[in-house]
């Protein structure tokens, strides 16, 4: 970088990107994102394809699923207790 030129600062993460955008409801984000990870590392470990990854998540449509981007519309409603 050349002298003189301003630059941003590194802050460091809270370890909650949403919490560092100051969104609203940053630990429900938070645990939304991670259970849609874990449910897509599931399907993959368990081989399946979308029908069935459809079917055991209960998509009315396989076209609403893509494995490895499961909607976010399926996570973002209701609340994480939903989930349980």
């Amino acid at each position: 970088m050349a002298k003189g030129k301003d630059h941003d600062a590194v802050v460091v993460s809270s370890g909650n990107v949403f919490a560092d955008l100051g969104l609203r409801a940053a630990y429900e984000k938070q645990t939304r994102v991670r259970l849609a990870v874990a449910v897509n590392q599931i399907i993959a470990a368990r081989s399946l394809s979308q029908t069935k990854a459809a079917r055991l998540l209960k998509y009315q449509s396989t076209e609403d699923f893509s494995i490895g981007e499961l909607p976010p519309r399926r996570f973002l409603g209701g609340t994480v207790d939903t989930f349980s």
